[in-house]
């Protein structure tokens, strides 16, 4: 997703400094008056509605810088690893399982925005990404066997662990039903 359709769904949210609590025109009884008790209410009204109409762009673009987060920390934790904790890769190693179920309903949500209408099909970023994780696996695996420097360690098994799994999931997503 990029910048420009990130800010244009929450234009709605930053448009204005007072956007929730501002009642204007309100059909809604308890909304008419005034004072901050009547304006709380009116501007959390005003926060669920944003809410509900725009529930999937929020979760689609917080899953997607959680995937590309955890990515990073991934990539980071593998050429770096003499120089980072090696809390760091307990951290990595715990997410993993969370990372997965994430990283497949992110392309779940994906799907229903492109088969909705909502966005439009955009299976080259989408295949960047994988391909990202299997140049990963590729390097990561040439270095493991061929430098001293790396080895079979527990980043090295999440980096196969996810490279794997993000092409099988992507695969996945790519049938039509």
């Amino acid at each position: 997703m990029t910048w420009k359709k990130l800010f244009k769904t929450f234009k709605g949210f930053f448009e204005g400094h007072m956007r929730f609590l501002v009642c204007g025109e309100s059909e809604n009884q308890e909304c008419n008056g005034k004072g901050s008790l009547v304006s709380l209410k009116c501007g959390h009204k005003n926060f669920s509605e944003f809410i509900q109409n725009h529930s999937l762009d929020i979760l689609y673009s917080l899953f997607a810088f959680i995937t590309h987060a955890y990515f990073v920390v991934i990539l980071v934790s593998f050429f770096l690893q003499s120089y980072i904790p090696h809390s760091t890769i307990r951290l990595a190693d715990s997410l993993s399982d969370p990372y997965l179920g994430i990283i497949g309903i992110y392309l779940v949500l994906k799907e229903v925005r492109i088969r909705t209408g909502t966005s439009r099909s955009y299976r080259v970023l989408g295949e960047v990404f994988v391909v990202a994780w299997v140049l990963l696996l590729f390097t990561s695996t040439v270095l493991t066997f061929v430098s001293e420097s790396y080895h079979v360690d527990d980043v090295y098994k999440l980096i196969v662990t996810n490279s794997l799994a993000s092409v099988i999931i992507r695969i996945g997503t790519l049938f039509k039903y």
